[in-house]
């Protein structure tokens, strides 16, 4: 079965984000980056595969991704991290996180959209 662009879409974010982390936890020795990298480069080769299970992988992978972002925002908003800047440079730097957290999002949504048509 042809896989629709945006799976490829899908499937090539995952495995840059997997091998981002492969990479910063191998530079920076903390191995949990190194973990999360291999679960997304699973979740990555299981969707190209088109194998159901990977779905909830990226699921978990998107989730924790957005999860984190919105931890570390939370607990740097309470020690005024932000107020020390202008409004405009502070909106600028949720900018990445925000595309990220659409990215996760998207992932997610087009994962679904696809096992839907699958099972059905």
């Amino acid at each position: 079965m042809k896989q629709p662009l945006t799976i490829y879409l899908t499937i090539g974010l995952l495995t840059l984000y997997g091998v981002y982390s492969l990479f910063e936890g191998y530079m920076s020795g903390y191995w949990p980056y190194g973990l999360v990298g291999t679960i997304a480069l699973l979740g990555s080769a299981g969707l190209y595969l088109s194998k159901p299970w990977s779905r909830f992988v990226i699921y978990l992978v998107a989730g924790g991704v957005a999860a984190a972002w919105l931890y570390e925002t939370w607990i740097w908003a309470p020690q005024g991290n932000f107020l020390q800047r202008p409004v405009i440079e502070t909106l600028l730097s949720f900018l990445p996180g925000i595309i990220i957290l659409f990215l996760c999002g998207y992932c997610s949504h087009v994962v679904c959209s696809h096992f839907k048509k699958c099972n059905s």
